[in-house]
């Protein structure tokens, strides 16, 4: 078990790595350590995105006030909570250069339908839908002129950790050249209303993973380690206590620091090459047990 602590490396490689695309580093801190987004210039718009099976999904859209395209990450909320659980990662992000979408799931926050969706009535079939949430924020991404659609990840947390997997495995598997080149997922599960993940990873092809999971969080524990074993090229954080999703940085600053330092490495450093969809995993396939946990 441990806590992690900032690294100045970590947070070096990221500045290094978007100066050479134009971005802004992070900000400066202040004497007592702590940095501010509201010494960077920042765009926030609110977006509405409309799915394949025809959901009406909200969004907060952050980017560095400059005229560079930038990577962007999509991020996408645990159970239960919605998009503004994002928003002291939205401003971490975006000090460093580094664009991001924020969007409450269908059935969450604004995302109802007028009231008609709701996350807690949801059936297996419905959370299988909600895969098209993702894929509806990747394609708002993939247009818009601000962001470097080379340079593209998922952060998703709990449920939305397993959507994220199936998601991406999907556009991978269906061809599509412009896919998400990384992977966050905090608190993945076995499985999480009948969303598994581990089937799916061999499917991801070597799109790094990060994977953030507390040893005491039975919920998720067990499926994080299937998944990083399932997964090609997945890195386990395993941290100490019981916390869950976005809760797991909400005592520990080192985790939101760990999670940008890889995203240095792994969306801003890395050679984009466009997906020929021939990501099958050589080798004996990994199984993991289905059963079944609640969130």
């Amino acid at each position: 078990m441990k806590k992690l602590i900032p690294t100045a490396y970590g947070l070096l490689i990221v500045c290094l790595a978007l100066s050479t695309l134009g971005c802004p580093g992070p900000a400066p801190e202040s004497d007592d350590g702590n940095r501010t987004w509201h010494s960077v210039s920042v765009t926030s718009d609110e977006v509405t995105l409309t799915t394949e099976d025809g959901v009406e999904i909200f969004g907060t859209f952050i980017t560095p006030g400059i005229d560079t395209p930038v990577p962007v990450v999509l991020l996408v909320h645990q159970y239960g909570l919605d998009r503004s659980s994002y928003l002291d990662f939205q401003a971490a992000l975006v000090e460093v250069g580094i664009a991001s979408l924020a969007i409450d799931m269908r059935g969450h926050g604004e995302s109802t339908a007028g009231g008609t969706l709701e996350y807690s009535r949801f059936t297996q079939t419905d959370w299988t839908a909600a895969a098209n949430d993702i894929k509806a924020g990747l394609d708002y991404l993939r247009s818009s002129q601000a962001c470097d659609w080379t340079r593209l990840g998922v952060v998703g947390a709990s449920i939305s950790a397993n959507l994220a997997v199936v998601a991406a495995a999907d556009e991978i598997q269906s061809g599509q050249e412009i896919v998400a080149i990384c992977l966050v997922l905090l608190s993945p599960g076995v499985s999480y209303h009948g969303i598994m993940p581990s089937p799916r990873a061999s499917d991801l092809g070597h799109t790094p993973v990060l994977i953030v999971s507390a040893e005491d969080d039975r919920q998720s524990y067990p499926g994080s380690q299937s998944l990083s074993q399932a997964a090609r090229n997945a890195r386990l954080e395993s941290l100490e206590g019981d916390r869950h999703g976005t809760d797991l940085w909400s005592d520990d600053p080192g985790v939101m620091d760990l999670i940008i330092e890889w995203l240095g490495i792994n969306l801003v450093s890395r050679t984009y090459e466009p997906n020929d969809g021939n990501t099958t995993t050589v080798g004996e396939d990994t199984e993991t047990d289905p059963q079944e946990e609640n969130e």
